[in-house]
């Protein structure tokens, strides 16, 4: 994930614009929103992201505390349990 092009990605596009080019990436790999990454996981992930940003957003959350849930959640996935 690039946190520079999620911001981007959830400032300039919709939820359902989002969902929409995260759809088609998976589909046959159309980069709809022309994303940056090194590689397709990491396109696939920052539109992922980004929808997910943007749907916190929309919702009235501000983006840097959205960014702090998914990064949370993320953490709480891959971190051993105790």
């Amino acid at each position: 994930m690039i946190l520079a092009v999620v911001k981007d990605l959830a400032v300039k596009f919709t939820k359902e614009q989002l969902n929409e080019a995260a759809a088609a990436f998976e589909t046959d790999r159309s980069n709809l929103l022309s994303v940056e990454g090194k590689d397709e996981g990491e396109i696939l992930s920052n539109l992922l992201v980004a929808a997910f940003v943007r749907t916190r957003m929309d919702k009235g959350m501000a983006m840097q505390d959205a960014i702090r849930e998914y990064s949370s959640r993320v953490r709480g996935m891959i971190a051993p349990k105790k």
